[in-house]
């Protein structure tokens, strides 16, 4: 039986906490391929992922694929992640302008 995407986050977000990147990618293609939706957590857990590995390039990359490649709008949530994500390799100039940019994309919604 194919897993559901509660199962696919759970297992998404236990990557997450132990900074298993590439792990999380590998399970968000898989949901893909299953025909699963990625969803709000799929991304945060992520995004949190690339984040807590020192990924922080990547982790910006999926948040601005999630509105070009998926035609999902990134919460506020999910700018706080790949915020925490540049923060924590010190790189503020992104930082701070994920937070300006997250400031117009609440204002559209």
């Amino acid at each position: 039986k194919i897993a559901d995407i509660y199962s696919y986050n759970i297992a998404i977000n236990l990557f997450a906490k132990v900074g298993k990147w590439q792990e999380t990618l590998v399970l968000k293609e898989e949901m893909s391929v299953n025909g699963i939706k990625a969803d709000s957590h799929t991304f945060d857990g992520v995004i949190r992922a690339c984040g807590k590995s020192g990924k922080w390039d990547m982790a910006v990359k999926i948040l601005f694929d999630m509105n070009k490649k998926y035609k999902f709008k990134p919460e506020s949530r999910h700018f706080c992640s790949a915020m925490d994500a540049c923060s924590k390799a010190g790189e503020a100039e992104k930082t701070l302008r994920l937070l300006d940019m997250m400031g117009v994309y609440e204002m559209e919604r």
